[in-house]
């Protein structure tokens, strides 16, 4: 398909082509900017070490570090400490009222665990639709398996450095979903655009004559407007 026919088509279906994005657009923004709940997100910081000698760090102290970290990561999610962080936990409803939480209520969030590649920094952040919770089990969590971990891994040098931050809303990204929804609709049109055009076999000019039938044109017959 050369250039000329190129423009053709887009004359041709420019409607179609301008109406499908804005459609995906309206269509994408409504969900996301009324229908979508909002996520909201809170985290705490924890440095988590074990040092034999107060005054010199070995390096058996940051071998023996390592494992304990990953130990941490996989006690701050197991079952007896977020049953324990649930027992504690009661948090507001829309009306007010206060309510307990249960232990589904906490594995129905997104509880993640994160440690750092070059320190001892274990980063625990929780991701809810509601702030309440999202906060209060980031902070419940921590305590629990702070707890949990000098019990079971035998060291006091587990410090929350960074508790629990007021819960923000990380998401839905709006803005940029209602972005790719009308990049979407526009890319939709047209692949469809081009399905149509490359499936429709009508010879339209003298030249795919020529090129279809390998003879030449003697005359053409022109159309007159009505």
């Amino acid at each position: 398909m050369d250039l000329q026919n190129v423009f053709r088509v887009i004359r041709k279906w420019l409607l179609l082509i301008i109406l499908v994005p804005v459609l995906t657009v309206m269509v994408t923004g409504y969900y996301f900017y009324q229908i979508a709940q909002p996520e909201y997100t809170s985290f705490a910081k924890i440095l988590v070490f074990k040092q034999q000698n107060d005054e010199v760090l070995t390096g058996s102290d940051l071998g023996t570090s390592s494992s304990i970290i990953n130990d941490f990561c996989v006690i701050v999610t197991s079952t007896p400490v977020l049953q324990d962080a649930a027992a504690s936990m009661e948090i507001e409803r829309a009306d007010g009222q206060k309510q307990q939480v249960s232990l589904s209520d906490l594995k129905a969030c997104n509880i993640s665990v994160s440690k750092g590649t070059d320190n001892r920094i274990v980063t625990v952040s929780v991701t809810s639709k509601n702030a309440s919770l999202a906060y209060n089990t980031v902070d419940a969590v921590v305590h629990s398996a702070t707890i949990y971990a000098r019990d079971y891994l035998q060291t006091d040098n587990i410090t929350v450095i960074e508790p629990a931050t007021a819960a923000r809303q990380s998401g839905p990204e709006s803005f940029r979903n209602t972005v790719i929804g009308g990049v979407a609709g526009f890319v939709i049109a047209i692949i469809f655009v081009l399905m149509i055009e490359f499936l429709n076999t009508t010879i339209r000019d003298a030249e795919e004559v020529e090129k279809l039938l390998e003879l030449p044109v003697l005359a053409k017959i022109p159309r007159y407007e009505k």
